[in-house]
């Protein structure tokens, strides 16, 4: 988890993985303070076999520039390994991350 300034936590980051598809469940905000939590669980895929990462934004509170680029710096590991990525969630983050193809 990551944690700002004051000591609170701003990520959390769940990796779940069934056969081939791996899915990160994000809570909180992906930003400069906390992209740790999340580069953590991308650590852990380079140990698992995948096909499919779905990266689940549903439950993002807040992005930031640096954040975005963490999403697409895992689009290219993924593609580098061979698989595809899927992000789902809320719209206004999607809306904020086109060239990964995301969707509502």
């Amino acid at each position: 988890m990551g944690s700002d300034e004051r000591g609170g936590t701003v990520l959390s980051v769940t990796l779940d993985a069934h056969g081939a598809v791996c899915r990160l469940h994000l809570a909180g905000k992906l930003v400069r303070t906390s992209i740790a939590a999340l580069e953590a669980q991308i650590d852990q895929l380079g140990c698992l076999a995948f096909e499919r990462v779905v990266v689940d934004l549903v439950g993002l509170t807040g992005l930031d520039a640096v954040g975005a680029n963490v999403l697409h710096g895992l689009q290219a590991y993924v593609h580098g390994r061979g698989g595809t990525l899927e992000v789902v969630g809320r719209a206004r983050w999607l809306a904020l991350l086109p060239e990964l193809g995301v969707r509502d």
